[in-house]
């Protein structure tokens, strides 16, 4: 599974045709779901959805016939349901196919308009944030570079010693060994007098520690600020605190993976992250309630105008909320409607995913926030303008 990339959404963005499918849906990696094919059916039975809106659509036999082998030809696909991520996006046109398996757990749901809906892609690339990720073991080491949304492994066999016994020697297992069985009896014996086991083990595991710190040393760039996490037994990270030179080694160890598996390992290591990913958003939260009301807005009247002049510097939207309606560019006018669909009104549009493709493209910052709980505000968008 590849990254989506601000390339991906721009190249999504860009299209237009008469007819966009956007089909957005939950996707399980493991476990009875799985096996079950449910993530398969899944998408089996929103496609009955849309084919039913379909039938009211203004499109050939050709048309319709070349999108339903798209989707056709996904599902009989065993191999594409053996690997999917937390969420399946996939965009179809007559003449257009392309899916994206991303770390996003979407709600399921479709849109049938005259572009892609993008909306629920834009936590995969407004958090820009990254961090550097080592599992770390006596016997394993692997190294990743990651994000709220995405981890990647980064080869550091030519760098690191991959085990412990690569650093101090093959005779540390036995060692390790004999003064455990030397302690196991009623009466404690010590190996290298009073607690000379458990300081001998230390000293070298400290030297396995300090020879990883310094291979890492030739790939981490510390001038770029980016935090390091350690994955790895409690007792092991202040032995490594210990051999660490990085200066942003972060304060507390992610809980080790049983399985050392990417996705186990993010989860993991987001339990203890989260709240430096999460920064930028809080302090542009907090920018928000500190600006007077001329500089911000929570009316989509105001918003997507702003929005296609390039005037916003920031746009949050309420996860799951849209507004529907109109949009006359020339005239700079909104109109909203109750409805998402209207019969016969083809200027009918999804208005935040519309001003939240605009703010991205001209440089904003778009956020997807869970709730807006500031200034008992209960309005699904909300902007800062840059003037």
């Amino acid at each position: 599974m590849t990254q989506f990339k601000t390339d991906d959404f721009n190249d999504l963005a860009s299209y237009n045709s008469s007819l966009c499918i956007s089909i957005f849906l939950p996707t399980h990696t493991k476990g009875k779901e799985v096996l079950e094919k449910e993530n398969k059916t899944h998408l089996k039975s929103l496609w009955i959805e849309i084919k039913k809106d379909l039938d009211s659509e203004k499109i050939s036999k050709e048309e319709y016939a070349s999108m339903e082998a798209k989707i056709s030809d996904l599902l009989e696909d065993p191999q594409f349901w053996r690997h999917q991520d937390a969420g399946l996006a996939i965009f179809i046109t007559h003449d257009f196919f392309n899916y994206y398996q991303v770390p996003v757990h979407f709600k399921p749901d479709y849109y049938i308009l005259n572009n892609f809906y993008l909306l629920p892609l834009i936590p995969l690339l407004s958090t820009q944030k990254e961090f550097y990720l080592l599992d770390l073991s006596l016997k394993d080491v692997a190294f990743y570079k990651a994000s709220k949304q995405y981890i990647e492994a980064i080869e550091i066999e030519d760098l690191t010693p991959d085990r412990l016994e690569d650093r101090v020697g093959f005779d540390y297992k036995e060692k390790s060994l004999q003064a455990r069985s030397l302690s196991s009896g009623n009466e404690e014996t010590q190996f290298h007098g009073h607690g000379g086991s458990n300081r001998n083990e230390n000293v070298e595991i400290k030297q396995f520690f300090s020879a990883v710190n310094e291979g890492l040393q030739t790939y981490i760039n510390s001038t770029q600020e980016i935090p390091l996490v350690v994955a790895c037994d409690n007792h092991l990270f202040p032995i490594y605190q210990e051999a660490n030179t990085y200066t942003y080694l972060w304060e507390k160890p992610a809980p080790m993976s049983s399985t050392h598996k990417e996705k186990e390992l993010l989860e993991n290591a987001l339990t203890v992250i989260t709240p430096y990913l999460n920064e930028e958003v809080e302090t542009a939260l907090t920018q928000y309630t500190s600006l007077p009301p001329s500089n911000t807005s929570s009316a989509i009247q105001d918003i997507l105008p702003a929005a296609h002049q390039g005037k916003i510097e920031t746009f949050f939207i309420t996860k799951g909320k849209e507004i529907w309606g109109n949009y006359d560019s020339m005239k700079q006018k909104v109109e909203i409607s109750e409805h998402s669909v209207e019969e016969g009104n083809t200027n009918h549009i999804p208005l935040l995913n519309t001003a939240a493709i605009e703010v991205f493209n001209k440089g904003g910052k778009v956020f997807l926030v869970e709730s807006w709980d500031i200034q008992e505000d209960n309005q699904p968008a909300h902007a800062i303008f840059r003037y």
